[in-house]
């Protein structure tokens, strides 16, 4: 076999075919083979075709599946995946938007540990001085349902039912902290102001990953006067994107494992995607979106659009280093996670486990 792609984008040209470098043989736009020089003439081209592989396209999102599973159908839970995140994708219409800026980083730290740091924010706090400003994330913790203290009524936006990959726990605001009320009040205000524009949405903080568990979608309002994810707040383009109304949505949360995740303001979005290049490096490829037909310099600002997922992204490849270099230590041991705010990477790794065990 050989590399038959080496540019990351293109097109086949007007023949439509691909051609292998190695022993030219050649492929249609669809995987099939179809010529194969100096082959035996009981070779049987129609099995020596390309693999396929599943393609599904949710919200302007698309997503690839290499393998199949036991079913036979390599992507049977997708219809659950796109009821659940097409309501909160659909109004930043991804679909006709455009790449505004891509920026790749190859980190020193295996993928699984890349896409830990993700799921929690007990970091936060030192790690992203940018990233807290704008958000209420230090406010969160994850809490046991079944226990007594956990009073929904006091957090009228926190979900009320749970999945069963999340039956033992659930994120809220702390009740211990300073600003509890606020947070409440403006998950409250945000809730109604949304469905008043027309979104199916209530705001909220919960994380669960509903399902079969690999992904989920949430609106989480931003700390006033912050109206978008940029360095001071203030819009990065000169309108929303999609069909949305307003620059004050928020911030739409996507997650899904083992290795995607993005945040979408009212007037870009932001996906990270990880891919694995080796047993302690990975390479994560960022990209700023915006509604299509923008002009840079005109309609968007690169300089006021990048910086908040630069800074915050590379703050954190920082930290995947420091703790790829301290799993290498002979003096490692396995710790314990925190109940209030590692929740989310018990649940990560948790599925991570099923699917060994499934393979």
């Amino acid at each position: 076999g050989s590399r038959l792609v080496t540019k990351p984008q293109g097109n086949l040209g007007s023949s439509c075919l691909l051609v292998c470098p190695y022993h030219q043989w050649v492929y249609s736009a669809d995987g099939r083979l179809i010529a194969a020089k100096d082959m035996p003439e009981d070779f049987n081209k129609s099995t020596n075709g390309l693999h396929g592989v599943a393609v599904q396209e949710v919200g302007g999102l698309i997503f690839i599946h290499f393998k199949k599973n036991k079913s036979g159908d390599p992507l049977a839970a997708f219809d659950e995946c796109r009821s659940f995140l097409e309501p909160e994708l659909l109004p930043h219409g991804l679909a006709d938007a455009q790449v505004a800026f891509t920026q790749t980083y190859d980190i020193n730290a295996n993928w699984k540990v890349v896409y830990e740091n993700n799921r929690d924010c007990y970091h936060c706090l030192k790690g992203h001085p940018e990233y807290i400003q704008s958000n209420y994330d230090l406010h969160f913790i994850y809490q046991q349902e079944n226990n007594n203290n956990n009073n929904n009524n006091d957090n009228p936006a926190a979900p009320t039912t749970l999945s069963e990959h999340d039956a033992k726990f659930n994120r809220i605001t702390d009740p211990s902290s300073s600003k509890y009320n606020e947070i409440n009040t403006v998950l409250e205000d945000k809730s109604k102001y949304w469905q008043s524009l027309g979104l199916q949405t209530t705001a909220s903080p919960a994380s669960h990953f509903p399902g079969s568990g690999w992904f989920r979608a949430s609106r989480v309002p931003l700390r006033p006067p912050f109206l978008v994810e940029s360095i001071d707040g203030q819009p990065v383009a000169t309108k929303p994107m999609g069909s949305l109304k307003s620059f004050d949505m928020g911030s739409m949360r996507i997650h899904t494992f083992p290795n995607f995740w993005m945040h979408a303001s009212s007037d870009h979005a932001v996906a990270t995607k990880l891919v694995p290049v080796g047993a302690e490096k990975t390479r994560a490829e960022v990209t700023w979106l915006v509604a299509k037909g923008q002009v840079e310099g005109v309609d968007y600002f690169k300089e006021k659009m990048t910086p908040f997922w630069a800074k915050t992204s590379e703050q954190d490849w920082e930290l995947c280093e420091l703790n790829q270099a301290g799993l290498r230590s002979r003096w490692h041991e396995i710790g314990r996670l925190s109940d209030k705010k590692e929740m989310g990477v018990e649940k990560f790794l948790g599925w991570y486990l099923k699917k060994l065990r499934s393979e």
